[in-house]
């Protein structure tokens, strides 16, 4: 087991083809002279096993399926990559467990400055989306982190000057790869359905409220109040929502209905726009209220909670 937690950065020296299509890589590190033969070694995030060591470099063994879900046979002499040895038995866990198993390959498709920060964005394989979670942890090359926001085919990672300078992050730039190992524990789910005219009550108070139909999704949608992401199709922009689930609060037997107070949005007409929105963090459970007035100021709350959450900064 790993932790994420980088501490030494390595340096390929060969890529040597072997008759049987695996590939002996050849790596510089600073702990070499302390492996043993059998020693496990997490390469860029995968576990690999140590074959033959000197006191500056070590040899390891790349097998097919290895070739075929990581980079690591395209490495050339020169490249970078992050290391870590295993964790000890007492060890402090500093990061998350990490397994050193890589999922697949994802691509680095933006970089935005953020002061001293770099907020980077990643296209993982589809698959991998749905154990992709806002505020979770992921494994990118390696490295434990946390996840900042999580949209339909891409999700984002803030990168402090510490973790640029002392892994391969600091050299990453837009078209290169990352090895992702995400948390299957954890499980992301996209709802979608269509937005429906509502009284306006949400506008008012600052806020558009979209009334939502929902497609065949509905069944797993949870009854609650939640801080969501909500994405409005052909639009790119991710909108900070308050969503409402189930029974209406402002009468009793009402049946139930679906709305999203649309946060940091400029309002706008969206009636018959397919809404699409991720659950990030229950606010409240359903309460009725026997008042107009009580109802705005529970809305108003709701509203307030859910952007505390989800317009914190990261």
């Amino acid at each position: 087991m790993f932790t994420g937690i980088i501490r030494n950065i390595g340096t390929i020296v060969s890529n040597a083809s072997q008759k049987d299509g695996s590939i002996i890589l050849e790596i510089h590190a600073p702990f070499s002279s302390e492996l043993s033969e059998g020693d496990s070694v997490a390469v860029g995030g995968a576990c690999l096993t140590a074959l033959s060591h000197t006191d500056a470099t070590w040899t390891c063994r790349l097998m097919a399926e290895t070739i075929m879900k990581t980079y690591l046979g395209n490495l050339v002499p020169g490249d970078l990559v992050n290391l870590e040895q295993p964790a000890k038995a007492g060890d402090f866990l500093h990061g998350h467990i990490v397994q050193g198993h890589v999922d697949g390959v994802c691509t680095i498709t933006n970089i935005l400055k953020q002061g001293d920060d770099s907020l980077i964005t990643f296209q993982p394989p589809q698959e991998l989306l749905a154990h992709i979670i806002s505020k979770g942890s992921v494994t990118l090359d390696g490295v434990s982190l946390t996840i900042v926001d999580v949209f339909p085919e891409s999700f984002t990672v803030s990168f402090m000057p510490y973790t640029l300078n002392h892994t391969t992050f600091g050299n990453k730039k837009v078209g290169d790869s990352a090895h992702i190992e995400t948390d299957k524990a954890q499980k992301n789910t996209w709802f979608s359905g269509v937005a429906q005219k509502g009284d306006g009550r949400g506008t008012s108070l600052g806020f558009p409220t979209a009334n939502i139909t929902l497609d065949d999704t509905a069944a797993s949608l949870p009854e609650g109040v939640f801080a969501a992401r909500a994405m409005i199709a052909g639009d790119p922009t991710i909108y900070a929502a308050a969503l409402h689930n189930g029974p209406r609060p402002t009468f009793a037997g009402a049946s139930n209905s679906v709305e999203l107070h649309l946060i940091n949005f400029v309002p706008r007409n969206l009636y018959g726009e397919t809404i699409h929105f991720t659950i990030i963090e229950k606010v409240a459970d359903i309460k009725k209220y026997n008042s107009v007035p009580e109802l705005i100021l529970g809305i108003t709350e709701n509203v307030k909670k859910a952007t505390e959450i989800l317009l914190q900064p990261n």
